[in-house]
């Protein structure tokens, strides 16, 4: 048998009303030539027993003792045969034509390194919202990261809504006892790239479920979105042609350290404050971020009186 050309890989933790509708989501696509690699991460439910009752000869199913998503998919990788993977999270689904309309695209450019399609945030939810882009590639002899960094891709560092040249892993795991992975990740894959294409096409249902990791952030989380963010923020630094970048993105990152903040020994809070790379911004070039106004105001303190009290602000006085 030919090696199919997507690896879809699904870690399954725990998952025992969802799984069953991600599994359907994916032998209901129109694109056929893909291996679904089911990894069991030591579920305690039905989980596991759920995934076996599908004979979808496509499945591969691995079971293993508790790994965290990072270990279920590196685990997946390890054992994926096609050209290309994707990941699918087992309580999250996807549009029925979204794989077919997007390896049609890299089966017309197959220089394509990794595709990026729109996703459906917080799906089901209050907070619900789609992200969609504009058909585009971008393209680099060298390093696609400064170009990545300009077009944003860094604020949107999902791993489910994209599709890579599965060499790019090669050298590269997620990191096992880490939350928010793609952080860390995706980056890291974007340096050993060399052509990355926004697509219009296809749609990920990203669900926000009682007792997940975005609906309920431990102190733990946001010191892994601080400290995966300052990383980028270090690279974006470094390059003088992505100051304003940085200097937007400076304004994400502060968000975490106030939920830090809120949630930390002082001591702990002021050492961090004191090591931070993120440099001020003034007014002005604050007023000329591409940014919407409440933002503007909401970061005056920064501007004006640097990162400290703009912390003690949002900590003491403004809780929101």
């Amino acid at each position: 048998m030919l090696n199919p050309f997507l690896s879809i890989i699904m870690p399954v933790y725990n998952v025992e009303e969802f799984v069953s509708s991600a599994i359907e989501s994916v032998l209901n696509q129109n694109f056929r030539d893909f291996e679904l690699i089911i990894v069991n991460d030591g579920s305690k439910d039905k989980s596991a027993e759920i995934c076996l009752n599908f004979k979808d000869p496509r499945i591969i199913f691995i079971s293993q003792n508790n790994k965290g998503l990072s270990g279920a998919r590196n685990t997946g990788i390890k054992v994926a045969t096609g050209r290309y993977i994707t990941f699918l999270d087992s309580d999250d689904t996807i549009a029925p034509d979204t794989y077919q309309l997007n390896v049609d695209i890299i089966k017309e450019n197959p220089e394509i390194d990794i595709l990026e399609f729109p996703i459906r945030e917080f799906y089901g939810s209050p907070f619900e919202r789609k992200l969609t882009f504009i058909d585009n590639t971008l393209k680099s002899e060298d390093s696609l990261f400064d170009l990545w960094i300009r077009n944003e891709g860094h604020i949107h560092n999902y791993a489910c809504n994209k599709i890579f040249r599965r060499t790019l892993f090669s050298e590269i795991e997620f990191p096992e006892g880490k939350t928010f992975e793609d952080i860390y990740t995706i980056p890291e894959i974007v340096k050993k790239s060399h052509v990355f294409r926004f697509s219009s096409l296809g749609e990920y249902f990203y669900y926000k479920r009682d007792g997940s990791i975005t609906t309920s952030l431990s102190l733990t989380s946001f010191y892994n979105l601080y400290y995966s963010a300052i990383e980028i923020y270090k690279i974006i630094d470094n390059n003088k042609k992505l100051l304003k970048q940085r200097d937007k993105y400076s304004l994400e990152i502060i968000n975490f350290l106030i939920n830090i903040a809120r949630n930390e020994k002082r001591d702990k809070v002021s050492l961090l404050i004191k090591e931070t790379p993120i440099k001020t911004i003034s007014v002005v070039d604050l007023f000329n971020m591409p940014i919407s106004m409440k933002l503007k105001i909401k970061n005056i303190p920064f501007a004006l009186l640097g990162l400290k009290a703009h912390i003690f602000v949002y900590t003491n006085i403004i809780r929101k």
